[in-house]
C-alpha cells in the first residue's frame, strides 16, 4: 500500500515526528552476498525499534480479515 499498489495508504498531516520515524525504519536494501556474489534483497531495520510500524501492519490485517481492506467495493465503516 505504501508503494501505491492497492487501496492508498494515508498518515495524518499532524504526525509525531517519532512515530512518522518509526514508519519508515525498515527499508529493503540490495546486499550482495559474499559467497556467491549473487544480489539479494534484504529488510534492514535502523538502530531503535519500529513499534510504530508494526501497529500499522496489525491494523491493516486486522481491517484485511474484517473486509474492510481487500475488496473491491469494501464494507462502509461506521464510526460511532
Amino acid at each position: 500500500m505504501r508503494s501505491g499498489s492497492g487501496r492508498p495508504w494515508e498518515i495524518p498531516g499532524d504526525i509525531g515526528g517519532i512515530y512518522l520515524h518509526q514508519l519508515v525504519r525498515e527499508a529493503r536494501e540490495e546486499v550482495r552476498d559474499p559467497r556467491t556474489g549473487a544480489l539479494k534483497l534484504v529488510w534492514q531495520q535502523g538502530v531503535k525499534g519500529n513499534h510504530a510500524w508494526d501497529c500499522e501492519v496489525y491494523q491493516t490485517a486486522a481491517a484485511m480479515m474484517a473486509g474492510i481492506l481487500g475488496a473491491t467495493d469494501p464494507k462502509p465503516v461506521m464510526v460511532q
